[in-house]
């Protein structure tokens, strides 16, 4: 059981840590193209 619960919250965590470096990349595109527009 708790062999199970760490799998599932290893998961949980590598798909968090994707939606960060996802949303970090997201932010800095955003943040070139207002760079570039000045």
């Amino acid at each position: 059981m708790l062999r199970l619960f760490k799998k599932v919250c290893r998961r949980h965590y590598y798909l968090y840590l994707e939606m960060i470096t996802f949303k970090v990349c997201v932010y800095r595109d955003m943040f070139n193209d207002e760079e570039q527009d000045d």
